[in-house]
């Protein structure tokens, strides 16, 4: 009789284990909401807020947009000559017009910033901002002491002012500029010490840094995406996607990044970083988010995500 009751138990615990394999198995990231930008057209910039609650978006003729989206409502728009900074926990940071303004995220309610060059990022803390001066050269200011530091680096005839070829580690200790196929780094103690990466195989189209540089990721056109490492460089590798890669957002959290691609390739996927103080030879499989068609910008917050698409369209998915 005890073995028949340990044989039933056995079998209960394997049907157990078989039903949580099974939830487990469907666990994925759902499409949960959608929104329609301000005009129609491809959907370059996006970016949740930590919250959740408030997404910006920028499409390429210069609109940008504030949304609440639980509401799908949106608080704050502009129809041209915008760029997009990025948000922090409390306020979205974009140029409109040559102006950079702060805009509060739970209002919309906006007020004027004064930097002294074109601003193209801005660490985490807001302590450090980059900028250009006439697009061809590199600037650092920091907002606590008000000096201007200018970066030396190899020439270049002019830089692009979208922010996605700019990049500051969330430490704010490092930062990076993208030249065509090149990702130029420095450390911001040594402003005249930069480090230059190896060239891509094709155009850069999006910059990322792991919190104290460790890694540097670069998509390219072509669909490569590079994950430097710089504390050794043996563990750096290169994941190839297909198609041009338009899109990449780093999770530095979950040491997991999220790219984008046209639709020769993976549209929309979440690949994990690799361990440094454990080289691989082969990058992970990315995990890939059901999208048709193309992807041109995408934000990844732990259990939620959005992605811009062409002709205004914006996709909210959360972990489910």
């Amino acid at each position: 009789m005890r073995r028949r009751e340990f044989n039933q138990g056995l079998l209960a615990m394997g049907f157990c284990l078989l039903q949580g394999r099974s939830r487990a198995a469907n666990v994925s990231w759902k499409l949960v909401q959608e929104l329609r930008h301000s005009s129609d057209i491809n959907v370059e910039q996006i970016d949740l807020a930590a919250d959740g609650k408030t997404l910006a978006s920028w499409a390429s003729d210069g609109s940008l947009s504030l949304w609440n989206i639980a509401q799908n409502r949106r608080l704050w728009g502009r129809s041209e000559k915008t760029y997009l900074l990025g948000t922090n926990r409390t306020h979205m940071l974009c140029v409109d017009n040559g102006q950079t303004r702060r805009v509060v995220l739970a209002t919309g309610a906006e007020e004027p910033y004064s930097a002294e060059f074109d601003p193209v990022g801005v660490s985490a803390n807001g302590e450090w901002w980059a900028g250009t001066r006439e697009r061809t050269t590199l600037m650092l200011w920091n907002s606590k002491t008000m000096k201007l530091v200018p970066l030396t680096a190899p020439p270049v005839v002019s830089y692009r002012p979208e922010p996605r070829y700019y990049a500051f580690s969330p430490d704010g200790k490092w930062f990076a500029a993208t030249q065509g196929v090149r990702v130029v780094l420095w450390d911001i103690n040594k402003p005249d010490d930069p480090i230059t990466l190896k060239d891509q195989p094709g155009e850069i189209t999006n910059l990322a840094l792991t919190r104290d540089a460790t890694f540097v990721l670069a998509g390219a056109m072509g669909g490569s995406l590079d994950i430097y490492c710089r504390v050794n460089p043996k563990a750096s590798q290169r994941a190839s996607y297909g198609g041009d890669l338009r899109a990449l957002w780093l999770d530095g959290t979950a040491n997991r990044a999220m790219a984008g691609c046209s639709d020769g390739g993976m549209t929309l996927g979440i690949q994990q970083l690799p361990d440094w103080r454990k080289p691989s030879a082969f990058p992970a499989e990315p995990v890939r988010l059901p999208v048709q068609g193309e992807c041109w910008s995408c934000c990844l917050r732990d259990k939620m995500a959005a992605s811009g698409h062409p002709q205004g369209l914006i996709k909210i998915w959360k972990w489910a």
